[in-house]
């Protein structure tokens, strides 16, 4: 009897043990197949990515808050101006980074800023910092792609697109690993190099750890751009006399409104930028004199950024120290005015 019953027990505790082991192994098995969904998932983050640059573009449109001092201009600006950085030097004024993925500087642009970003009703200072370099003028951007496409989209859509968050969207990411995405695609994606962080709430969109391989990157840029030109022939893409009399037009109004227009060329790569020149016969200082005669302020910045993605942005860390170098720069034209 006592035997049976040992016997039945040392049964029970091998079932048991068996069972254990099978959900054990089980249970290892699939969160190694959910860590490899979830690597193999972090390869595909580029869906990701063009929501939020629509996000961005459409949070910069459509939110109705507005602000002291706004910026212009095309990825350049995007990527290389921070309003909370700058705010640290510029107290108590409202920033706000309205630059656009290939954006130009035109009257539809600079009317978008009056009409919708500059809060004209607040008393004291308005600042509106433009890019001021010859590829913002060409032709070929007066279009301004991501302005263009998201005010065509529908209302829903565009409800959609303001309400996007890749963290709400459904995925075995999103459900069983609490870690944040982005950090996830980075860590975990040896592929990946850099990954792009969107902020609505200031409009910068932050290019953090970036170590792809810039002069690769640079050399082909300019030979798609030499290979353009001179397939196509035609040099009015980079004509710029009619965004550039938009330009002055605009900066004339604002200065008689008392607004401060400040014109900044963003740190690129040196041969980047002698191309683009080249290509639009874009004579910097002369730009620089009419620029100033019509009221603008022209800001110089270094020369020894580290520029990335193609040679023509800058990434987190160089993004904030050109933002401080910009904003100590207007700090002392606001602290001259205020002591007249």
């Amino acid at each position: 009897m006592n035997s049976s019953i040992f016997n039945s027990d040392k049964f029970g505790r091998e079932r048991s043990l068996k069972w254990l082991s099978v959900f054990g192994i089980t249970y290892i098995v699939m969160l190694i197949i959910i860590l490899c969904f979830n690597y193999c998932f972090s390869s595909f983050s580029k869906v990701v990515d063009q929501e939020r640059e629509l996000q961005l573009t459409a949070s910069k449109i459509f939110l109705p808050e507005k602000f002291d001092m706004v910026t212009s201009g095309s990825s350049r600006i995007n990527y290389g101006v921070d309003p909370d950085t700058i705010k640290l030097h510029l107290k108590n004024l409202r920033i706000y980074n309205c630059a656009m993925f290939g954006g130009a500087v035109n009257k539809e642009i600079l009317d978008y800023l009056e009409n919708k970003k500059i809060d004209w009703d607040a008393p004291g200072i308005k600042i509106v910092l433009i890019e001021l370099s010859p590829r913002v003028l060409w032709n070929s951007l007066r279009k301004n792609r991501s302005y263009r496409s998201v005010i065509e989209k529908s209302p829903d859509e565009i409800s959609r697109l303001l309400n996007y968050s890749p963290e709400k969207r459904f995925s075995v990411h999103n459900l069983l690993l609490p870690m944040d995405r982005e950090r996830w695609n980075l860590r975990k994606n040896k592929k990946k190099s850099s990954i792009a962080i969107c902020h609505p709430e200031t409009g910068w969109y932050e290019v953090i750890n970036n170590s792809s391989n810039t002069e690769k990157d640079i050399l082909k840029r300019l030979a798609n751009a030499k290979k353009t030109s001179v397939i196509t022939n035609r040099k009015d893409l980079y004509e710029i006399n009619n965004s550039l009399h938009e330009l002055l037009a605009k900066t004339r109004e604002w200065n008689k409104r008392g607004v401060a227009v400040f014109g900044v060329e963003p740190p690129i790569d040196r041969r980047i930028r002698e191309l683009e020149s080249s290509l639009s016969g874009y004579d910097t200082k002369k730009i620089h004199e009419m620029f100033k005669k019509a009221g603008g302020k022209v800001l110089k910045v270094s020369d020894d950024y580290k520029v990335v993605l193609g040679g023509s942005h800058l990434d987190s860390v160089e993004a904030k120290r050109f933002s401080k170098e910009v904003a100590r720069q207007i700090a002392v034209y606001i602290n001259a005015e205020k002591r007249k």
